[in-house]
């Protein structure tokens, strides 16, 4: 099923991108019209490291993690929820292999669109031109924020930031995902949560 066939769907669609460019229902209708469902079990792969990515994923229900793999740990780099676009841009831009791992930590529901059909509606109009750049530039905001946090503040910070930005983590991921997302160990993120929780 397509996602304009979707009420509700469509609904939250509109939603999520009026937050970051305007859009008339006819550019909202065209890119939904080239998005299409599917159902993702918890822990589901949806891109492997050393695969092109060449589908966007907009996530209706669930939440996706990226994560890498460094001397075979998982590290965890970006949790996308309902209401966000999921891919690997630079893969799915360049047509180069990912460094990437995406998968499901919830069962999921996500409207998928093929790269191939995307792009072309994408660029067919200025509207939707400064929605792609919009998107862009707020996810590059959003990781130098997180970036520039590692440099800038302690682990107890770090996490403070996350509970004031990002609420939804602590009640969704487990301690293990948010301590490796935050460069901690989970034992440091358990004794930090400890001593919040203490109010010492």
């Amino acid at each position: 099923m397509k996602l304009i066939e979707s009420a509700s769907a469509f609904e939250g669609f509109c939603s999520k991108l009026g937050t970051i460019a305007p859009l008339s229902i006819t550019s909202l209708s065209n890119f939904a019209g080239v998005l299409y469902e599917r159902r993702i079990k918890k822990g589901e792969y949806l891109l492997r490291e050393g695969q092109v990515c060449r589908e966007i994923y907009f996530i209706s229900r669930g939440c996706i993690r990226s994560y890498a793999l460094e001397d075979g740990k998982e590290v965890s780099i970006k949790f996308f929820m309902e209401g966000d676009f999921a891919a690997d841009f630079e893969s799915f831009r360049f047509e180069t292999p990912s460094n990437f791992i995406l998968e499901a930590l919830e069962n999921s529901l996500v409207y998928y669109g093929k790269k191939n059909e995307v792009v072309p509606v994408l660029g067919s109009e200025p509207s939707l031109n400064t929605f792609v750049l919009r998107s862009f530039q707020d996810l590059f905001f959003r990781e130098m924020e997180h970036s520039n946090s590692f440099k800038l503040l302690p682990p107890e910070e770090r996490y403070l930031q996350i509970l004031e930005k990002y609420p939804q983590y602590v009640h969704r991921l487990s301690v293990t995902h948010i301590a490796s997302y935050l460069g901690i160990s989970r034992k440091t993120l358990t004794r930090i949560r400890k001593k919040l929780k203490a109010g010492v």
